[in-house]
């Protein structure tokens, strides 16, 4: 079981969502919406503060499959997101049209929570591997997904205080290189949509965020890593303990 640090749990809370396309157009929407809704559970005590971290700008293929419309092509992902869950919850949000680099890894670890829904599988490497003997309890919450699958990773950005989940770089290690998708922009939704199926990532943010709501709103978390399939696979979690994370070759003692 994933035991929420106590920076979850305090009054004032900040998340890093990195990647504002497909997947983080949706889940940032319901990260608004559950910073709001814990704002009023609290009676105005619990504060989310929402950051978001995309250095692209909304295309015409991004229409239809992602939390964007018509009106928003050439503009600003994280700005156009960061502008109407502002002004549509009043909860805090801010944005960065920054692209994260080797010299800004060190600076994730202030955050609490880090919320990681980007294409590629090397970013994701060199984000694991930088930080991987860094002491801190920020937890990593990563989402991949393909054509019509995917995975939510949940594990910690460096070294607990107290011990290590692992995360996506400790389970996936290598393969994770061999993981990219075609970064090739799309010119249309037709094609993006041979690329990856209608409702992935609506589905994929939704997975994501039952697990950020699960660990704090209720402090805790029974699984580490949620597969999906549209394709008629079964879906599946796997326990978070030291017997499932063996499964992937994973060893604290090794690791």
């Amino acid at each position: 079981m994933i035991v929420s640090p106590q920076s979850l749990l305090k009054e004032n809370v900040s998340i890093l969502i990195v990647g504002v396309g497909g997947t983080g157009s949706y889940i940032t929407t319901l990260i608004g919406q559950m910073a709001f809704s814990m704002n009023k559970l609290t009676d105005g005590e619990k504060n989310i503060r929402i950051n978001l971290l995309d250095d692209d700008v909304v295309t015409d293929s991004n229409i239809g499959r992602a939390n964007f419309y018509p009106c928003d092509v050439g503009l600003s992902k994280a700005e156009v997101i960061e502008d109407r869950i502002s002004h549509a919850l009043g909860v805090h949000v801010s944005s960065s049209t920054i692209k994260l680099t080797l010299d800004s890894f060190s600076s994730l670890s202030r955050y609490d929570l880090i919320i990681t829904c980007v294409d590629s599988g090397e970013l994701r490497y060199q984000i694991g591997k930088y930080l991987s003997d860094t002491v801190c309890d920020t937890l990593w919450v990563d989402v991949g997904n393909g054509k019509d699958d995917g995975q939510v990773v949940i594990g910690h950005l460096g070294r607990g205080h107290t011990g290590k989940y692992p995360n996506v770089y400790d389970l996936f290690g290598d393969t994770l290189l061999e993981a990219d998708d075609d970064e090739t922009p799309s010119c249309s939704l037709e094609e993006a949509l041979t690329r990856q199926d209608l409702g992935v990532n609506y589905h994929a943010a939704s997975r994501a965020f039952n697990a950020v709501w699960q660990l704090i709103r209720y402090g805790k978390l029974q699984y580490s890593v949620d597969f999906f399939s549209f394709s008629g696979m079964e879906d599946s979690k796997v326990a978070a303990n030291s017997a499932a994370w063996a499964t992937f070759g994973y060893s604290p003692n090794l690791n």
